[in-house]
């Protein structure tokens, strides 16, 4: 166990002696965590890191790739708009829900937000929320699990002749305790 605290610099420098440093929560020091890839391996790659950090760089990134998303808007939160039916998030800071204000009919601009840049959204209704996992061992090996909140599943891939992704099968995992 090495005490310290992730977001500090120096504190991530002090797992330099480790063979491999991981981690898999934005709240990290990008660059304690870029200084440490030049004493010891870090995965993912700290870039990775400053792109999950900031849900503006996220977005543009799905928009990139044709990955669909929402349509967003980035700008600096105010007390002066209406945000009626959107959805309004902290660009950097925000995590596991914090920095997330679903604004309904809800005027008030909450004080954290006021100042502070924001990827705004219309509110989409959904069913379900799942979050997918894909982890990938130093030998390539990519495996890919999915939860729906309740119970976690891992992804088989179900591939067509020319190796291409066709359709994924979901199966519960096993767990022994």
């Amino acid at each position: 166990f090495i005490p310290g605290d992730f977001t500090n610099v120096n504190d991530c420098l002090k797992l330099a002696d480790c063979d491999v440093v991981t981690f898999e929560i934005e709240r990290v020091s990008v660059e304690g965590l870029s200084e440490l890839t030049k004493r010891t391996t870090v995965y993912p790659d700290p870039g990775v890191l400053k792109l999950a950090c900031n849900k503006a760089l996220q977005k543009s990134l799905f928009i990139k790739l044709n990955i669909p998303t929402s349509p967003f808007v980035v700008e600096t939160a105010s007390p002066d708009v209406d945000y009626t039916g959107k959805v309004v998030k902290i660009c950097v800071g925000g995590y596991d829900g914090n920095g997330v204000w679903v604004a309904g009919t809800r005027k008030t601009v909450p004080e954290g937000f006021i100042g502070t840049e924001c990827v705004i959204e219309d509110r989409v209704d959904v069913a379900k929320e799942i979050a997918l996992v894909a982890t990938r061992g130093s030998d390539g090996q990519v495996e890919f699990y999915f939860s729906d909140g309740e119970e976690l599943f891992e992804v088989g891939p179900s591939l067509d002749r020319g190796n291409n992704f066709k359709t994924l099968q979901a199966l519960p995992c096993r767990y022994q305790s």
